[in-house]
């Protein structure tokens, strides 16, 4: 499952019941915070030594070097569910309602051209 949201922001832990609400797109604004540079930090090893004295180095990093990081806003796409408030679903109902009476009627005037052909077909044999 998605997470989805309700419209206060809190993540939702069970399944939205969508005859009573819908799932509309959004956004979530999240700030990271700056972060500072850190400088590199490490040890030198010796790998060679030499009669003269001399030395060959390899220097070691301990802890790599970070750039600075500026803080900054992130719009994440979330999903929120929008309950339907009293006055939405009774319009819904009735919509419902009227769909269902067009819906009839059209099936009774789909039998009245059948019958008004079949008699035309009789009158005119």
């Amino acid at each position: 499952m998605d997470e989805i949201y309700d419209e206060n922001g809190v993540l939702l832990t069970a399944e939205p019941d969508l005859t009573l609400g819908e799932i509309i797109m959004d956004k979530k604004i999240v700030h990271h915070k700056a972060v500072p540079g850190i400088p590199e930090e490490g040890h030198y090893e010796v790998i060679a030594e030499y009669s003269n004295g001399g030395k060959d180095l390899l220097w070691v990093v301990d802890r790599p070097a970070s750039f600075p990081v500026d803080a900054w806003d992130e719009e994440i796409p979330i999903q929120v569910y929008h309950a339907y408030s009293p006055k939405e679903l009774e319009t819904m109902e009735a919509n419902r309602s009227l769909q269902e009476q067009i819906h009839a009627l059209q099936e009774k005037n789909e039998m009245l051209e059948s019958c008004i052909l079949e008699m035309s077909e009789l009158l005119y044999a």
